[in-house]
């Protein structure tokens, strides 16, 4: 059945609206990766791509201590994200794009005159790449507008951070490269999405800084260490995947959270 839904959802583009519409406006979110905040004591997270809060109100979930620094370049849902919160004085919201490299645009597409702003990113290319790998409808049928944002450089900032989420469709590396001052410095657990295009770099970028690569098992509530095998699987996978990055001399997790 769930097989069916997901064939069905990247075939009809009436549907995709309104999934999107409905998931992000009611905060849903299906990533149980964020589950692994309710493991560290005073979570103090970054949280770059924050949409409309659906990761923002998922970390609050799991657990209600988290102080959250939230980075959302389009304005629209930066003015969406801080109205939602607006009573929560441990939920901080930047109007930014992060990145080691100036940003000028952001590109969304639309489809019957409605934003898909899950699919937006700083890259058309990418984007336009995106649809086609994970849809099954033509490009032709939307239309690719974009927006001007305002960038910076993460460790412009200098926030004591323990976990670092990023969702960017496309410039994790950047936004890596862009805090590497502070990754060095406080060792936070990094969530991120697997991306094809830059995760060889990104693997080689923080490895160098004693970082390891996990996939979270939500059943038993640990960290499971990766081999090249399951690596390679992941690449073959067209369903979005988050992984963890998790620096071996951190102690934001206890070892018998880790395997």
């Amino acid at each position: 059945m769930i097989n069916f839904i997901k064939k069905l959802l990247k075939s009809n583009i009436i549907l995709i609206v309104l999934a999107e519409k409905l998931l992000t406006d009611l905060k849903i979110n299906f990533e149980k990766e964020y589950k692994i905040v309710s493991y560290i004591d005073k979570p103090i997270i970054l949280d770059v791509g924050g949409h409309k809060g659906e990761s923002v109100a998922n970390f609050k979930k799991f657990n209600p201590k988290s102080l959250v620094y939230s980075f959302e370049p389009n304005l629209n849902l930066y003015k969406k994200i801080k109205k939602y919160f607006l009573f929560d004085k441990k939920i901080k919201i930047y109007n930014f794009a992060i990145s080691n490299k100036k940003i000028n645009n952001l590109y969304i597409p639309y489809a019957l005159n409605k934003p898909l702003t899950l699919w937006a990113s700083f890259n058309k290319k990418y984007l336009i790449q995106r649809w086609k790998k994970h849809t099954n409808i033509e490009i032709s049928k939307i239309k690719i507008k974009k927006i001007k944002v305002v960038s910076k450089k993460l460790d412009q900032f200098k926030i004591k951070s323990n976990l670092l989420k990023i969702d960017t469709e496309g410039s994790e590396h950047e936004v890596i490269k862009s805090g590497l001052k502070q990754i060095k410095k406080y060792k936070p657990l990094i969530i991120l999405e697997f991306n094809s295009n830059n995760f060889d770099e990104i693997k080689k970028t923080l490895y160098k800084l004693n970082y390891k690569v996990y996939n979270y098992d939500h059943s038993n509530n640990k960290l499971l260490s990766l081999n090249k095998k399951e690596i390679k699987n992941i690449y073959n996978d067209t369903n979005s995947k988050n992984l963890i990055f998790y620096n071996i001399k951190s102690k934001i997790l206890k070892k018998t959270d880790i395997n």
